[in-house]
């Protein structure tokens, strides 16, 4: 039977340990290649023209034999040939092994790189960092993108003091509610910073950025207040025409892909009253779409301005919603043009720059509520207001969509 030498030879390949063959001493150590360093004996000598035997009886009842020397320079001994695979077998083995290392490479930077995470910040000037508008909102939404999308977004934004903020940097997205600052009026240090931040692919998103010109001489109406209008408030206009000159906002058309970032559509419309959910599906959110206004920078949206969204993402620790939302849809009916067309208001009467650039006109109430409206074709609608647990859930449902919407769009342009 073959096998390695019992002296200090190396089996290339191999890497298995001998024991002697018909006999009673044993091999210490061992001389294959992997498994130890050389063979020792003690008590051999050295033996010369060594012939094969045959017939050996095993030998029993052998007791260890000490105060043995390791044997060197010994001659004339032939060691066994190792095996080694056939070149066929050990090629394809080894291109086997190859291409399944190399397959563990390639996945490897996808399962051990980390997910980055990243930051988004919000306006707050002093003063105004507990006592902001819809504290909970923005953490919420947050909370949703982290859970529903691959974005790794911090729950906890962070707070800016004003644009020349040097944490601007470090948000790809920065949130501003409109009514969190008093003056919006830039520094120069703004200013400057606003410029480097947005051509470096920034993005800003000021919501309650559109307040309807009824609602403009009350800010914090435009809080609870959200009516449809294409045109920045004249305060976003006049402050970022001293950063970007030569820029204007222009109407975010309903088919930007901005409204199909993540969601796509409304939410299920079926709950919602037949009046309600006719509105709602074709003039109030059509598609999921959302009145807007955008500030590009060579195409992409730097700076996008809406009526107020936040109102409706925020929930509490209970995971409740934190406010109740109802509806306001524009109803016409036969004899209505006639009748208000000579009727009497209360309240103020102002302009409003629809989508297509056509303008309404709207009567209000005291309060400035809206009463009826005569539109640029010569018609003539009456407001009417919905409420109920299925309205309100279903318009935080679709504020937090779009809210989703925004902030992937702008994380992925």
């Amino acid at each position: 039977m073959p096998s390695c030498s019992r002296l200090s030879q190396k089996c290339e390949g191999q890497g298995a340990g001998c024991r002697g063959q018909g006999a009673g001493d044993r091999v210490q150590g061992t001389g294959c290649r992997g498994r130890g360093a050389g063979i020792v004996f003690w008590s051999v000598h050295p033996v010369h023209n060594v012939h094969p035997v045959h017939n050996v009886h095993p030998v029993h009842n052998v007791h260890p034999v000490h105060n043995v020397h390791p044997v060197h320079n010994v001659h004339n001994v032939h060691p066994a040939p190792c095996p080694l695979p056939p070149i066929k077998e050990f090629s394809l083995q080894y291109m086997k092994y190859f291409f399944y290392s190399l397959f563990l490479l390639l996945l490897l930077p996808c399962s051990a790189q980390p997910v980055i995470e990243q930051r988004i910040g919000q306006l707050a000037p002093d003063g105004r960092t507990l006592f902001r508008n819809y504290p909970t909102a923005l953490p919420s939404l947050l909370r949703h993108v982290r859970e529903e999308t691959t974005f790794n977004v911090v729950p906890e934004p962070v707070m800016l003091n004003d644009f020349s903020d040097e944490r601007l940097k470090q948000c790809p997205f920065v949130y501003a509610n409109f009514a969190d600052r008093a003056d919006w009026t830039f520094s120069e240090q703004e200013i400057n910073s606003l410029q480097d931040y947005l051509r470096r692919g920034g993005f800003l998103y000021i919501d309650a950025g559109i307040t309807a010109s009824f609602l403009r001489e009350r800010p914090e109406l435009g809080q609870h207040h959200s009516y449809a209008e294409w045109e920045a408030s004249p305060e976003i206009r006049n402050a970022f025409q001293a950063v970007f000159p030569e820029l204007t906002f222009q109407p975010l058309k309903r088919s930007d892909p901005l409204y199909t970032a993540f969601y796509q559509g409304l939410p299920d419309t079926s709950l919602l009253p037949d009046t309600v959910r006719s509105y709602t599906e074709q003039e109030k959110w059509p598609e999921g779409t959302y009145s807007a206004a955008a500030l590009r920078i060579r195409g992409r949206i730097a700076v996008l301005v809406t009526p107020i969204v936040a109102m409706g993402w925020g929930k509490n620790s209970l995971n409740q919603w934190e406010t109740t939302i109802r509806f306001r849809i524009l109803e016409g009916s036969k004899g209505l043009p006639e009748l208000l067309a000579n009727a009497a208001y209360s309240g103020p009467r102002f302009e409003v720059v629809r989508e297509d650039g056509g303008k309404d006109v709207i009567y209000c109430q005291e309060g400035a509520l809206p009463a009826w409206a005569q539109e640029p074709d010569g018609n003539w609608r009456v407001f009417r207001y919905y409420s109920s647990q299925e309205i309100s859930d279903f318009a935080h449902v679709f504020y937090t969509r779009l809210g989703t919407n925004i902030i992937v769009h702008a994380l992925t342009n």
